[in-house]
């Protein structure tokens, strides 16, 4: 299991206003899918999944509903066009949470999500997309969270089990 880890804690007392958290949960089920040329079989309970992390972050730790759980089509695209979007939505002293149940492998030490097109989305990229947007708008004291809850796709990584990568600027 990889696991990254940075933390930088936020001094609340300089906030302008309270942080606001949130939520992008992507769950695929793969019906169809095949990566590097073999078929990754159905993993069924990840779009359940996904919504049940989306609704917790909602209803139990008071997160925005803005970005609706995305049970199917997770493309990389996607997913980098959504943290953008978050990205720029989001304001000083806030967090956003990337939370992806599906298909995963790790190449190397690098913790990645396989979309629903069988692609690689790293999560060193979705970073750098997040780090993009909030160093252009100049945010302070945010934080980036990834959590994958993947299953072992055997051709491309091994079994990742949960990975987070927490980034605060």
């Amino acid at each position: 299991m990889a696991s990254e880890l940075s933390h930088v804690a936020v001094d609340a007392s300089s906030a302008t206003h309270a942080p606001k958290g949130y939520i992008l949960a992507y769950g695929e089920s793969y019906r169809g899918v095949s990566c590097d040329g073999e078929a990754l079989g159905e993993v069924g309970g990840c779009p359940l999944s996904a919504c049940d992390a989306h609704d917790a972050f909602v209803n139990d730790c008071g997160f925005s509903p803005l970005f609706p759980a995305l049970v199917a089509g997770a493309t990389k695209s996607r997913m980098l066009e959504d943290v953008r979007r978050a990205a720029t939505t989001m304001t000083s002293n806030d967090v956003v949470v990337v939370y992806f149940s599906g298909r995963g492998a790790l190449l190397g030490d690098t913790a990645c999500a396989v979309d629903a097109a069988g692609r690689l989305v790293t999560a060193h990229k979705l970073q750098a997309v997040f780090a993009e947007a909030v160093v252009e708008r100049g945010l302070r004291g945010v934080a980036f969270l990834v959590l994958l809850d993947c299953h072992l796709t055997p051709s491309i990584g091994e079994l990742m089990g949960v990975s987070s990568l927490l980034v605060q600027c």
